[in-house]
């Protein structure tokens, strides 16, 4: 920590393909969960904003962002068990968002494409 420096940009990802870009982010540096915003552009277009599915909106906002999410998955869970069903997303989901993000960071460590099969 430091008090002499001026506050980053905040959280965004960018991802590059060969199909198009996707800009994910929020300069607020205070919450992991709120106020992201999307852009998407496809190959050679311009990047246009895509408004947040009301699916995936939190229905409260908690001082402390990392709360929703947690209470999120913690309420699909206990759903999950309560009707004899697996939770989704699960394992395979993560695995794939996993070599998604491995990806990310090899491309962006060698500065060359990826491909994700």
């Amino acid at each position: 920590l430091s008090s002499v420096t001026r506050n980053g940009r905040g959280m965004w990802l960018e991802l590059y393909g060969s199909d198009g870009q996707v800009v994910l982010g929020s300069s607020n540096q205070k919450d992991y969960v709120h106020g992201f915003t999307m852009q998407v552009a496809r190959h050679g277009g311009p990047l246009e904003t895509r408004a947040e599915e009301s699916v995936h909106g939190f229905a409260r906002t908690w001082p402390d962002g990392r709360i929703a999410p947690v209470a999120r998955l913690l309420d699909w869970w206990a759903t999950a068990v309560g009707e004899g069903r697996p939770v989704i997303p699960g394992l395979a989901e993560g695995l794939a968002s996993q070599v998604v993000a491995d990806a990310v960071q090899k491309a962006s460590a060698t500065a060359m494409a990826v491909e994700i099969t």
